[in-house]
């Protein structure tokens, strides 16, 4: 589980809560018809706007958010990359293998794959960034989804609150309805902005983060898999591998 997503939605929460209930509104803020018409509306717009499969994906992105798959662990891949050079200097291509997936990820046995097909540098090179372009890409996309929502969710509250408007100015001969009316129409903008602050915007800032910190291991892979085709030795390998490791902390 990811400790800081849980508490920051609590955190958040809590605060909200606390603000409302000192000031006596919470009752207020409580609007069925601005729930409805603010969620209901960001998922209709979400849906028209996102190709079915990435809907899923998405909300797999969503679950992985909160309960995410460890990263690949430096250490274990920088000695698997060790063991692959000493190999390979002792039996040539041949001793270039994986023995056992680095947990987490499956570039390493990837980009094992395409050395071994292939023992030009600069091909293996041309298929190891364009898979990480892709697969970075292919992250974008699963954050959009949530940067989409942002913008949507306070849209849809700004048209609940002119609906509200609306249906003031239609009964406005009547005074004493037109504070409560008004009330319930800008609670309707509150969900859109709080659902767009709250969960949408920083959803979307966690998933690139964790597109940040993949792409940095699958780099640190590519590096050392070059390095090991263009005869490194070992030691050479595990030093370079440091850079990486050290940018990550």
């Amino acid at each position: 589980m990811d400790f800081s997503t849980l508490a920051g939605f609590l955190f958040g929460g809590g605060i909200l809560i606390f603000g409302l209930t000192q000031e006596n509104l919470l009752s207020t803020f409580i609007n069925t018809h601005g729930i409805l018409l603010v969620f209901g509306g960001t998922l209709a717009a979400t849906l028209v706007n996102t190709p079915s499969p990435m809907i899923g994906r998405a909300l797999n992105a969503l679950w992985h958010a909160v309960f995410p798959e460890p990263l690949p662990d430096g250490g274990e891949i920088v000695k698997e990359l060790v063991r692959m050079a000493e190999g390979m200097h002792r039996d040539g291509i041949t001793g270039l293998r994986l023995n056992q997936a680095v947990k987490g990820d499956d570039f390493l046995a990837f980009a094992v794959r395409a050395a071994q097909e292939n023992q030009d540098s600069a091909r293996v090179r041309r298929v190891l960034e364009d898979c990480i372009r892709m697969r970075e890409s292919d992250t974008s996309r699963l954050a959009g989804v949530f940067q989409t929502m942002a913008v949507l969710s306070p849209m849809f509250g700004i048209l609940g609150t002119i609906i509200g408007i609306v249906g003031v100015l239609k009964d406005i001969a009547n005074p004493t309805s037109i504070g409560p009316s008004m009330a319930i129409a800008m609670s309707t903008a509150f969900y859109g902005i709080l659902f767009s602050a709250l969960f949408c915007t920083p959803l979307a800032g966690k998933i690139r983060s964790r597109g940040a910190d993949e792409r940095r291991v699958r780099e640190m892979i590519m590096v050392g898999v070059l390095d090991i085709l263009g005869g490194a030795i070992p030691i050479e390998i595990e030093h370079h591998m440091e850079a990486f490791q050290q940018g990550g902390k």
